[in-house]
Protein backbone atom coordinates (compact mmCIF):
# COMPACT_ATOMS: atom_id res chain seq x y z
CA UNK A 1 0.00 0.00 0.00
CA UNK A 2 1.48 3.35 -1.05
CA UNK A 3 0.84 5.90 1.69
CA UNK A 4 1.12 9.65 1.29
CA UNK A 5 1.12 12.47 3.83
CA UNK A 6 -1.88 14.76 4.15
CA UNK A 7 0.23 17.46 2.47
CA UNK A 8 -0.01 15.53 -0.81
CA UNK A 9 -3.77 15.17 -0.38
CA UNK A 10 -4.07 18.84 0.49
CA UNK A 11 -2.00 19.83 -2.54
CA UNK A 12 -4.33 17.85 -4.82
CA UNK A 13 -7.33 19.43 -3.08
CA UNK A 14 -6.02 22.91 -3.74
CA UNK A 15 -5.14 22.19 -7.39
CA UNK A 16 -8.15 20.07 -8.22
CA UNK A 17 -11.00 21.13 -6.03
CA UNK A 18 -12.46 18.66 -3.61
CA UNK A 19 -15.47 16.67 -4.82
CA UNK A 20 -16.38 14.77 -1.66
CA UNK A 21 -15.08 14.21 1.85
CA UNK A 22 -16.54 12.07 4.57
CA UNK A 23 -16.01 9.32 7.07
CA UNK A 24 -16.17 5.75 5.86
CA UNK A 25 -15.69 2.24 7.12
CA UNK A 26 -13.10 0.46 5.00
CA UNK A 27 -12.41 -3.26 4.78
CA UNK A 28 -10.73 -5.65 2.37
CA UNK A 29 -13.37 -8.39 2.67
CA UNK A 30 -17.06 -8.15 1.82
CA UNK A 31 -18.38 -10.18 4.75
CA UNK A 32 -16.17 -9.39 7.73
CA UNK A 33 -17.36 -6.13 9.30
CA UNK A 34 -15.26 -6.88 12.38
CA UNK A 35 -12.33 -5.80 10.20
CA UNK A 36 -13.88 -2.39 9.48
CA UNK A 37 -11.48 0.51 9.88
CA UNK A 38 -12.76 4.04 10.18
CA UNK A 39 -11.07 6.27 7.61
CA UNK A 40 -11.44 9.71 6.15
CA UNK A 41 -12.41 9.52 2.46
CA UNK A 42 -11.44 12.31 0.07
CA UNK A 43 -12.39 12.31 -3.62
CA UNK A 44 -10.73 14.79 -5.95
CA UNK A 45 -10.42 14.78 -9.72
CA UNK A 46 -6.90 13.37 -9.14
CA UNK A 47 -7.92 10.25 -7.22
CA UNK A 48 -9.49 8.58 -4.22
CA UNK A 49 -7.75 8.92 -0.86
CA UNK A 50 -8.58 7.03 2.32
CA UNK A 51 -6.87 6.84 5.68
CA UNK A 52 -5.69 9.68 7.86
CA UNK A 53 -6.16 7.89 11.16
CA UNK A 54 -3.92 5.94 13.57
CA UNK A 55 -3.98 2.63 11.64
CA UNK A 56 -2.20 4.41 8.75
CA UNK A 57 -0.12 6.70 10.99
CA UNK A 58 -2.16 9.65 9.76
CA UNK A 59 -1.27 8.94 6.14
CA UNK A 60 -3.59 8.29 3.19
CA UNK A 61 -3.66 5.58 0.54
CA UNK A 62 -4.01 7.15 -2.90
CA UNK A 63 -5.83 5.28 -5.67
CA UNK A 64 -5.69 6.98 -9.04
CA UNK A 65 -8.86 6.74 -11.11
CA UNK A 66 -6.90 5.27 -14.01
CA UNK A 67 -6.02 2.33 -11.75
CA UNK A 68 -9.64 1.58 -10.84
CA UNK A 69 -10.86 -1.46 -12.72
CA UNK A 70 -14.41 -1.74 -11.35
CA UNK A 71 -16.80 0.07 -9.01
CA UNK A 72 -20.08 -1.48 -7.86
CA UNK A 73 -22.62 -1.45 -5.08
CA UNK A 74 -22.45 -4.71 -3.12
CA UNK A 75 -24.49 -6.40 -0.40
CA UNK A 76 -27.68 -5.49 1.41
CA UNK A 77 -28.60 -3.75 4.66
CA UNK A 78 -25.65 -3.52 7.06
CA UNK A 79 -23.46 -5.48 4.62
CA UNK A 80 -23.92 -2.88 1.86
CA UNK A 81 -20.77 -1.21 0.60
CA UNK A 82 -19.12 0.24 -2.48
CA UNK A 83 -16.69 -2.25 -3.95
CA UNK A 84 -13.61 -0.77 -5.60
CA UNK A 85 -11.32 -3.08 -7.60
CA UNK A 86 -8.06 -1.41 -8.53
CA UNK A 87 -4.60 -2.19 -9.87
CA UNK A 88 -1.72 -2.13 -7.43
CA UNK A 89 1.59 -3.10 -9.00
CA UNK A 90 1.06 -6.23 -11.08
CA UNK A 91 -2.12 -7.38 -9.33
CA UNK A 92 -5.65 -6.35 -8.46
CA UNK A 93 -6.73 -5.31 -4.98
CA UNK A 94 -10.21 -4.88 -3.59
CA UNK A 95 -11.57 -2.36 -1.14
CA UNK A 96 -15.05 -2.10 0.37
CA UNK A 97 -16.21 1.36 1.43
CA UNK A 98 -19.25 2.09 3.60
CA UNK A 99 -20.00 5.77 4.28
CA UNK A 100 -21.34 6.37 7.77
CA UNK A 101 -22.41 9.07 10.17
CA UNK A 102 -22.35 9.13 13.94
CA UNK A 103 -19.93 7.40 16.24
CA UNK A 104 -17.71 4.50 15.28
CA UNK A 105 -19.15 2.19 17.94
CA UNK A 106 -22.71 2.95 16.66
CA UNK A 107 -22.32 3.90 13.00
CA UNK A 108 -25.34 4.73 10.89
CA UNK A 109 -25.18 4.25 7.13
CA UNK A 110 -24.95 7.56 5.27
CA UNK A 111 -27.49 6.93 2.49
CA UNK A 112 -26.84 10.20 0.67
CA UNK A 113 -23.11 9.60 0.45
CA UNK A 114 -23.56 6.13 -1.07
CA UNK A 115 -25.15 7.56 -4.22
CA UNK A 116 -22.80 10.53 -4.41
CA UNK A 117 -19.61 8.47 -4.03
CA UNK A 118 -20.77 5.82 -6.50
CA UNK A 119 -21.74 8.47 -9.07
CA UNK A 120 -18.44 10.35 -8.71
CA UNK A 121 -16.32 7.19 -8.93
CA UNK A 122 -18.16 5.97 -12.04
CA UNK A 123 -17.87 9.42 -13.64
CA UNK A 124 -14.13 9.66 -13.00
CA UNK A 125 -13.54 6.08 -14.15
CA UNK A 126 -15.09 6.94 -17.53
CA UNK A 127 -13.02 10.10 -17.87
CA UNK A 128 -9.82 8.42 -16.67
Amino acid sequence: MALVDFGVVQSDLVRAGCMHTGQVLVRRSKYFPANNLAHVLVLTDKGLYHGGLPDTDGKFERIRYGDIHNVSLEGVSLWRSIRVDYRRGQGLERLFICPFTGRLHQPEIDEGSFAQILTLLNEYMKNG
